[in-house]
């Protein structure tokens, strides 16, 4: 655990929710001369997908996208309530795609979020993980953010008693917290989301058409994805840094 909160550079501790938590040090953030210029251009970097990995779709599809992610960083937010659910059928649900969802916190609160996520088991990540999500500015902004996460763990069939055990586990704030330091050793990531795509790095979410785009030259042509006509999303792909901020970044 030493270790741990030395690569991470936690600097304080704080009651957040009622339990002592870490709170973490912003990452360096870093512009090469030598950065890609294209996703094309990108250097493929080694990834592996392990058990205990939460995944979205078929272990055997070409296309593997590894998301790093914070649960308090609004534009991951966006990513899974507005993009993933608009290039999920023709992506993930046709067999071309399979997403690995990893935890990248950018502060305490986001953490405890995280920590909530694994207690819930695999099975059950993406569902806690869209609730959380979708829920985003009711719990990251409360008064009382225990409270508030405990509505949610409610919510996802999870007593009291269950919800007090989870933030009090070790085992998963370590598991939690190493995420983020792999994430930081490996790739270089210092802002959410960011993503693997067949171990090329994206920083900050692409648009539905950009992502399909980008699956796509990965592809045979045969194999190709495509939109619907009416789909879309307004989104901005400006990452969420890990900058200095007193709060979580809304």
């Amino acid at each position: 655990m030493r270790k741990i909160l030395i690569a991470l550079g936690i600097i304080a501790v704080a009651a957040v929710i009622g339990v002592t938590v870490v709170e973490m040090r912003p990452s360096t953030k870093a512009t090469s001369p030598d950065a890609p210029k294209s996703f094309a251009d990108a250097p493929v970097l080694p990834f592996t997908v392990f058990p205990e990995d939460r995944v979205l779709g078929d272990a055997n599809a070409p296309v593997t996208i590894i998301e790093y992610a914070s649960m308090t960083c609004p534009h991951c937010a966006h990513f899974a309530t507005e993009v993933l659910p608009a290039v999920k059928p023709v992506l993930i649900d046709s067999g071309k795609v399979r997403l690995v969802f990893r935890d990248y916190p950018l502060d305490a609160l986001a953490l405890r979020g995280a920590m909530l996520v694994r207690c819930a088991g695999n099975e059950r990540a993406f569902g806690m993980i869209e609730l959380l999500f979708s829920r985003q500015m009711v719990w990251a902004t409360a008064q009382d953010p225990k409270a508030a996460l405990l509505t949610i763990a409610n919510q996802a069939g999870m007593n009291a008693a269950q919800f007090d055990a989870c933030m009090d586990d070790k085992a998963v704030q370590d598991a939690v917290t190493q995420s983020r330091v792999t994430a930081e050793q490996a790739y270089k990531i210092n802002s959410t989301p960011s993503f693997l795509v067949n171990g090329r790095l994206i920083v900050g979410a692409p648009m539905p058409e950009e992502l399909v785009a980008l699956v796509n030259t990965l592809l045979p042509a045969s194999d190709a994805a495509s939109m619907p006509a009416a789909s879309g999303s307004s989104m901005s792909p400006t990452p969420s840094s890990s900058s200095p901020s007193p709060s979580p970044e809304r």
